[in-house]
This record gives structure tokens, C-alpha cells and sequence, in this order.
């Protein structure tokens, strides 16, 4: 079978009342492609049908491969042209759209970490009244208790304080809402002294290593690996 027969010959885009289709039709754009489709299929079946057993049916697969990549590149190509004036259209529109967004995202960031910085001024202030409370009970609690042995009577237990947490979540009467997402993070400070459980190989030195010349790494596999590399 020639596989070169969809290279000789590219479908040009169809014409409908003896004008050009619009080029985002996707209808018309599709069957700017079928021509392709019987004779894909066809490479499809010899391709799987084909041994490699000796010297030339080695060579005929590398021409069938090379006709297959080169059929693939010309079909990448006829996609890359139809979609090339609207992608800069795109590009366009956004570059212009953007220099109106970066502004309002300043404003929102600047907005947002003002905001973040009073709800969370908020809950430390709360949390402080949460632990005076605490302590204040507990001083408390000493108190009754020494006197109740004092006395030789049963003590009475201090109920502490419940300091009522700030509203999560804050609603603008636009419908805008607020609320502030409190999560624990690290940051390394001294890495020879993270616990080895916390630590990964970095396959990247490992490749490195490899390209070099090491072939032995303590806890690393290291196996030679056949790539078929064509060229068209």
C-alpha cells in the first residue's frame, strides 16, 4: 500500500454556493478532513498486520512509521492553519482585556489582604479574651477549692467562660461575601535537619548523575532503555 497517496494530494476546504464556507464552521471544517479517514484506516490495519522478521520488513516498518509521521505532521499542519487567525484573535482580545483586569485584581488583592488582615486581627483578640478567661477560671478553681478544703466541704466547679467566636463569614449588602480560610503551612528553615521521612529522591540529580556516567545508586534501579528515534 502507498502511504503517501493523502501527501500528494491536500483536500482544499469545501466551497458551498460557490463561496468559500466560513472557516469556524465546524461541519464543513470536518469534511475538509474525511478524505484522510479511509486511507488512515487502511495504514491502520496493514500497520498492525505487519512482523518485523528480518532486514527489509525492519526497513518497510520505518518507511510505513515515516509515512504515518509525515501524514501526522500535514494534518497538525491543515489543524494549525485553521486556528491560527482566530488564536491571535484571542491573544488580542485578551492583551486588550488585561490591561483593564490588572487593575481590578491590584484592588482586590490590596482589598483582600486589608480585609484578611482585620478578620484575623479579630480572632487573635478573641482568642487572647478566650485564654484570660481560661486563666481567670483556673485561678478561680484554686481559690474555691483550697477554701472548700478549708472548710472540709465539697467544691464547687468553675464553668469557664465561652468567648463567642467572630461571624465567619462577612456579606456586603451588594451580595458580596468575605470569610477567611485559616490553614497550617511550612516553610523549611534548616534542611539538613528535616527527618529523613520528609525527604524524596530528586530524580532530577539522579538523571544528571546518570548522564554522567553513574551507574550504581544505593536504592536506585538504573536500566539502559531502547527509544526507536524517526526522522522525516
Amino acid at each position: 500500500m502507498d502511504f503517501t497517496v493523502p501527501l500528494k494530494k491536500q483536500p482544499g476546504k469545501p466551497k458551498r454556493g460557490g463561496e468559500i464556507a466560513p472557516a469556524y464552521d465546524m461541519k464543513i471544517i470536518k469534511l475538509s478532513f474525511v478524505p484522510y479517514l479511509d486511507q488512515i484506516n487502511a495504514m491502520v490495519t496493514q500497520a498492525r498486520a505487519h512482523e518485523v522478521t528480518n532486514a527489509e520488513t525492519n526497513k518497510q516498518a520505518v518507511a510505513m512509521a515515516g509515512e504515518a509521521k509525515r501524514l501526522s505532521k500535514r494534518i497538525e499542519g491543515q489543524g494549525s492553519q485553521l486556528i491560527e487567525e482566530p488564536n491571535q484573535f484571542v491573544k488580542s482580545v485578551r492583551s486588550f482585556c488585561k490591561d483593564f483586569i490588572t487593575p481590578l485584581g491590584e484592588i482586590e488583592a490590596d482589598l483582600k489582604r486589608k480585609i484578611g488582615a482585620w478578620q484575623y486581627s479579630v480572632e487573635l483578640n478573641r482568642r487572647e479574651q478566650e485564654i484570660r478567661a481560661q486563666e481567670a477560671a483556673r485561678e478561680l478553681q484554686k481559690q474555691l477549692d483550697a477554701e472548700a478544703k478549708e472548710k472540709g466541704v465539697e467544691s464547687v466547679t468553675v464553668i469557664t467562660p465561652v468567648v463567642p467566636k467572630q461571624e465567619s463569614v462577612v456579606r456586603s449588602e451588594t451580595g458580596t461575601s468575605s470569610h477567611i480560610r485559616k490553614a497550617w503551612k511550612a516553610e523549611i528553615i534548616n534542611e539538613a535537619q528535616v527527618p529523613r521521612e520528609y525527604c524524596s529522591a530528586d530524580m532530577r540529580l539522579i538523571n544528571q548523575g546518570i548522564k554522567m556516567g553513574v551507574r550504581t545508586i544505593a536504592g536506585v534501579r538504573i536500566f539502559e532503555e531502547i527509544q526507536t528515534v524517526l526522522r522525516t
